[in-house]
């Protein structure tokens, strides 16, 4: 009952993911227009690239991303968590001009008005967790090889964000090592997931710190 439940959700999510040629004739909203995302997305598999943002992949994408575990999404979303915390408390005391720059969608230029806490605490909610879904979408598709990703998400990263991506990942990796005290809450059920997910989409030897290329990679941006 319970996996005919998480089939029946799944199916919900995924029909919210269907672009039709009319949806693509409708998306002229400003933000469309300058990400490019109709055309970027033309002819790939929405369901997978939206589902690929989920903290709890789905059993059928647990294979995908190899070298991008579990550990380190847990790890992300509860440092993310500690981030925003710190940036909520330390907002009443960041100088005026700099809360401007932090309002502006605009490189060189602060906004007239400066940034500041939502009233509204639901909102503030679903702002956090849409950056921790961007967080998920981006440590996972970094770390499948070039060719499948652009294939798969037709996303290209630069070559510093992969680097950057890297050392994160190898950040995470120290984190957890030198924290003796440090505990995977969902250890158990990684290791139940493990025996249903089926063989590696990728080989294991790939790493992700191969996909980066360190330099050699196209820049690309995303």
């Amino acid at each position: 009952m319970e996996q005919s439940e998480s089939e029946r959700l799944r199916r919900q999510r995924d029909s919210l993911l269907v672009v039709s040629q009319n949806t693509l004739v409708d998306d002229t909203t400003p933000w469309l227009l300058r990400t490019k995302w109709p055309q970027m997305f033309t002819g790939r598999d929405l369901k997978i690239i939206g589902r690929t943002r989920y903290r709890k992949l789905d059993t059928d994408l647990q294979g995908m991303f190899p070298n991008c575990p579990e550990k380190h999404v847990r790890l992300l979303d509860s440092l993310f968590d500690e981030l925003a915390k710190r940036a909520k408390e330390t907002l009443q005391t960041t100088p005026g001009s700099l809360c401007r720059w932090l309002g502006s969608t605009h490189r060189s230029e602060p906004d007239r008005r400066p940034f500041k806490l939502l009233q509204d605490r639901k909102t503030e909610r679903t702002y956090i967790s849409r950056w921790k879904q961007f967080l998920y979408y981006c440590f996972r598709v970094a770390s499948i090889p070039t060719k499948h990703r652009e294939r798969l998400y037709g996303v290209e990263f630069s070559a510093d964000q992969l680097r950057s991506i890297v050392e994160i990942q190898e950040m995470m990796d120290q984190y957890i090592e030198e924290r003796a005290d440090y505990v995977d809450p969902d250890i158990e059920s990684d290791r139940d997931e493990e025996l249903e997910s089926g063989p590696r989409s990728f080989p294991p030897g790939h790493t992700l710190r191969e996909s980066a290329g360190c330099g050699d990679e196209p820049a690309g941006r995303l």
